[in-house]
């Protein structure tokens, strides 16, 4: 497990991000992912606690977002 799971797929020019609803692991979007590998480069993300991706305690997605901020900040310098 990791804190933060994300699955890149494309190699494409525009980074793209893919978070599913909660309750659901990112690989529900590999399909979507698969089709768009020329253009964009997916980041499939699992939210905290969810599939491949640690929990975090205290944290309340409907209110505390910060860690899904900073990671993708990190997506955003990584892809320029």
């Amino acid at each position: 497990m990791t804190a933060h799971y994300v699955q890149k797929v494309g190699k494409g020019e525009h980074p793209l991000i893919f978070l599913p609803s909660t309750g659901w692991s990112a690989t529900i979007g590999t399909p979507i992912a698969e089709k768009l590998h020329e253009r964009f480069t997916t980041h499939l993300i699992d939210l905290p606690g969810i599939g491949k991706s640690d929990g975090l305690d205290g944290v309340k997605l409907q209110v505390d977002n910060e860690p899904l901020n900073e990671l993708t900040k990190k997506i955003k310098r990584e892809s320029n």
